[in-house]
């Protein structure tokens, strides 16, 4: 049982290294940021995008 418990131990920390410096470097880079909720109501937005910006990864916050 401690074996299992200093093994998921281990993939835990190895995760919470791993998956943050992943995402920083090979989830593409930012190419604009846009309000979609301004005055009480939310607006459509359109982006166009290039093959050259793929990866698109996209960030909502609904705050």
């Amino acid at each position: 049982m401690r074996f299992l418990f200093v093994l998921l131990l281990i993939a835990g920390a190895a995760i919470g290294i791993f998956y943050p410096w992943a995402m920083s470097n090979f989830s593409g880079h930012a190419i604009g940021t846009y309000r979609v909720y301004e005055g009480g109501r939310f607006r459509p937005v359109t982006v166009q995008l290039a093959a050259s910006d793929a990866p698109v990864r996209v960030l909502v916050d609904l705050t």
